[in-house]
């Protein structure tokens, strides 16, 4: 309950985000067999908060070796229907940062975004709309 989300103009969502990212930190830490930054957490529970292009590759590789070191860590209790869900999970959370890289950074090459394409192609139509709008949305920033 202490770490329920509060209202965005409580006194107290400061200190919540704080605490959820460094319990976030440490449950990561718990998987993930190398040295992670603090920072990357954060990006990854909230993308929205990456400052540019490479603040979201280094969510990416994390999103990446998250999953893959709690499927090893698991393998032997998971139900074929949970690994189908955890990956379900895995291809969405990959997708709002592959979006995110396209509408906010206009990078096709983003780590992410190669990913969720070789991953996830039956949502090439969403794929190439957000490409279409990215290249449109970049060439109106040049001309202005």
């Amino acid at each position: 309950v202490w770490h329920r989300k509060h209202r965005k103009h409580s006194p107290n969502k400061k200190k919540q985000t704080q605490e959820s990212n460094r319990i976030s930190f440490q449950a990561i830490l718990s998987y993930v067999k190398k040295d992670v930054d603090i920072d990357v957490c954060k990006y990854l529970r909230d993308p929205d908060s990456a400052i540019n292009q490479n603040d979201l590759d280094s969510a990416t590789e994390l999103l990446v070796h998250l999953f893959d070191e709690f499927l090893l860590c698991h393998r032997d209790n998971l139900t074929n229907r949970e690994i189908e869900l955890i990956g379900y999970d895995f291809k969405e959370r990959l997708g709002e940062i592959a979006t995110l890289s396209i509408t906010q950074f206009y990078d096709n090459a983003a780590a992410a975004w190669r990913l969720w394409c070789k991953l996830c192609p039956e949502k090439s139509c969403l794929q190439v709309a957000l490409l279409c709008h990215s290249r449109s949305s970049s060439k109106e920033l040049n001309r202005n």
